[in-house]
């Protein structure tokens, strides 16, 4: 027979003291401002510091090079919570063609990295969200095909994110995150509002309050 305890559901991790960091592209930045991008309202709602490593354009290729010395340096012995949100621009940049199961690779990639480094005391909780939809692209291959390869990638994320994260925010088929031609949360077809931040916020926030 099993133990019981060993049945048992690891308890909720206390969030005390734990160091936030958001990292990925243009909508982690804040395209609508760092004091209302869903880093500056995930803060609010965690009452918590919460590092903002977005930037605009960047990619997974440009993740991979940054984070040894953006984020796990910044690891803290103790509780780290990641919050990484990119695959879009892996699949829209360079070549603008790009596989959906190598820029989800690349995404799994990153996540191995970061846990391998958090090491001597540190422990690191990831959260995952996926590509938000776009009903716009500069893309040379089209709007179909980018939109098409979004939904193989997401559709990769949704099924693999248990062996390489924590957590996995789905905010491509929650509404109203799920319509790139509601104005009210995407004025530019690709780009989320302040309203489209906070209800990023509020999903992540829900995804690290219930991590164990």
């Amino acid at each position: 027979m099993i133990p019981s305890a060993v049945l048992a559901p690891r308890p909720r991790l206390s969030l005390t003291g734990a160091k936030y960091i958001c990292d990925g592209n243009s909508q982690t930045e804040g395209v609508n401002g760092a004091a209302v991008s869903y880093p500056g309202q995930l803060a609010t709602l965690l009452g918590a510091t919460v590092t903002n490593r977005g930037v605009g354009g960047a990619d997974l290729d440009d993740m991979l090079a940054t984070a040894p010395a953006q984020i796990d340096a910044a690891f803290q012995v103790g509780l780290n919570v990641l919050t990484v949100g990119e695959v879009r621009n892996q699949i829209v940049n360079a070549d603008q063609a790009a596989n959906a199961r190598t820029a989800v690779d690349k995404l799994w990639q990153y996540c191995d990295a970061r846990r391998a480094a958090a090491t001597g005391g540190k422990v690191l909780r990831i959260v995952v969200w996926n590509i938000l939809p776009t009903a716009r692209t500069n893309a040379s291959i089209g709007l179909a095909a980018v939109q098409a390869l979004f939904a193989t990638a997401n559709g990769y994320i949704g099924n693999e994110w248990r062996a390489h994260a924590d957590r996995f925010v789905n905010v491509y088929s929650e509404p109203p995150l799920s319509d790139p031609d509601n104005t009210i949360y995407f004025p530019d077809q690709v780009h989320g509002s302040i309203m489209a931040d906070l209800v990023l916020a509020q999903m992540v926030y829900a995804a690290i309050r219930s991590l164990r």
